[in-house]
């Protein structure tokens, strides 16, 4: 892989990605699917739900408000506990980390006093974790920076470097660990902090800073 995935590793990670197929398939037809666009509303359970965009955690991610209550449905987008997986994937998202932080300043202000997320319990203090999950990135953006240090590093080597080797012995954990570290990497280069170069050969992916 460009990005640095040593070849013992590539065969595992390719059976992981594409086992998803099967759980996903087949797709509902196009004239069974109702497309929810950020911006409208809709009524459901007795309540109009907004739509509220968001992208960076998966494409087309939506989360549902209900003013009158002050409720969120969040889905990923906001978690209490963890924070989402922003990951860049090939064909996807060129910025995924970009969209994600833009999409977690417009969610700030939101007349939210409960938010139900994808993951663990209902949570209060919405735009207190959005800003934590900022806090959270800020910071793995500039402790990457340290580790890509005086020299050149290929992602796959930043991400054994942020989250340790252990991770080689988990292929699910992994696939998530570097897409993260990619995202990052792909932020940081198009905020001109990193730049990117091919090795010698030309196969592997380098960054250096800039």
């Amino acid at each position: 892989m460009k990005h640095g995935l040593p070849s013992e590793l590539e065969q595992s990670m390719l059976e992981h990605m594409t086992g998803f197929r099967e759980k996903v398939s087949p797709r509902p037809e196009r004239p069974d699917i109702r497309i929810l666009e950020p911006g409208t509303e809709f009524k459901m359970a007795g309540a109009i739900w907004e739509i509220i965009g968001g992208e960076g955690h998966a494409p087309g991610h939506v989360s549902l408000l209900d003013r009158r209550r002050r409720l969120l449905l969040c889905g990923d987008q906001v978690l209490p506990q963890i924070t989402p997986n922003i990951g860049w994937m090939p064909g996807g998202d060129p910025d995924p980390l970009g969209s994600y932080l833009q999409t977690l300043r417009s969610m700030l202000g939101l007349p939210v006093d409960i938010a139900f997320p994808g993951h663990r319990d209902p949570f209060s203090r919405f735009d207190e974790r959005v800003l934590e999950i900022a806090a959270h990135h800020d910071r793995r953006l500039s402790h990457m920076l340290e580790l890509v240090g005086d020299g050149s590093i290929s992602t796959f080597e930043l991400c054994e470097a942020t989250f340790g080797a252990r991770l080689r012995g988990n292929i699910h954990n992994l696939r998530f660990a570097l897409a993260e570290t990619i995202a990052h990497a792909v932020y940081l280069e198009k905020s001109g902090k990193l730049i990117r170069a091919a090795d010698f050969d030309g196969s592997i992916i380098r960054f250096r800073k800039a």
